[in-house]
């Protein structure tokens, strides 16, 4: 400031460099924006010839409890499908082994178990009929143990027990399962564990310290309505915690689609079982 008033600086207009390197990072920007344009407006127009607006359409869901599972794509329909059922013949249960005296086990990984304690084969009255071929009630344990996972690895029952076999069926629709046996016992490492579902070999091992439970899966055949567990040979003190029984599917993968740019893929897939 000078003799009381104020200079004023004023910057000069941008320089031709300046400039040019405007129109340089414009031009790279509509570059990566116009293909997502133009694909987008190649995708509306795909749709748009697919699809009347005069008419109404429906997405039906499967009626196969599991491609809906494994979320298979609806099917588009110009009628209306009105109520849609599941189809009732997959048979599915899930079953914990416990005392007499322990609370249903509840629901566990969205699914729900039933309780087993040592009861007869016979009518639980839930729906299952399964059971033992002896009373094996006195053999049932809850440990009560603060390393169990949940209260379905907490609980056990014996299907060995000094010089004693023990079986156990379910009752179950004749077909194609695929089961989870899960054993052990949180207290004790004493066991041998090789049971048998349908006769095959589905849990094998021996517990440690760091590994109290052994889990083994297997795809088996049922042709007589009962689907059994039981020891297989050289089996020691074996115990069992729970057992998931699911229908056994097949799933094909007819194709894969992924959308560009998108990390995401689609899989239409074909369910085949019961």
């Amino acid at each position: 400031m000078q003799n009381g008033r104020r200079t004023r600086v004023s910057r000069p207009g941008f320089s031709f460099l300046e400039l040019q390197v405007a129109f340089v990072l414009l031009s790279i920007a509509l570059a990566g924006l116009a293909p997502l344009v133009v694909m987008q407006s190649r995708q509306v127009k795909r749709l748009e010839s697919r699809f009347n607006h005069q008419t109404t359409y429906h997405l039906t869901p499967s009626t196969n409890v599991w491609a809906r599972k494994l979320g298979a794509a609806a099917m588009i329909e110009t009628e209306d499908p009105g109520t849609i059922e599941a189809a009732g013949s997959a048979f599915e249960a899930h079953v914990n082994f416990q005392r007499p005296a322990d609370p249903a086990p509840g629901t566990f990984d969205e699914a729900d178990y039933e309780p087993d304690a040592g009861a007869l084969f016979g009518d639980r009255g839930n729906g299952l009929t399964y059971g033992w071929n002896v009373d094996n009630s006195a053999n049932a344990e809850n440990r009560n143990s603060g390393s169990s996972p949940d209260e379905r690895y907490d609980t056990l029952n014996h299907i060995q027990q000094d010089a004693n076999e023990f079986t156990w069926e379910i009752t179950v629709p004749s077909g194609t399962y695929y089961v989870r046996l899960v054993a052990g016992d949180a207290d004790y490492i004493n066991s041998v564990y090789q049971i048998n579902v349908e006769n095959v070999l589905t849990v094998d091992g021996v517990p440690t310290d760091g590994n109290r439970w052994l889990e083994g899966t297997a795809t088996v055949t049922v042709t007589d309505g009962r689907l059994t567990v039981d020891s297989a040979p050289g089996a020691s003190n074996s115990k069992i915690c729970f057992i998931d029984i699911y229908p056994a599917y097949e799933v094909r993968i007819l194709s894969v689609d992924r959308s560009p740019g998108s990390e995401e893929m689609t899989a239409n897939v074909e369910v085949i079982g019961q």
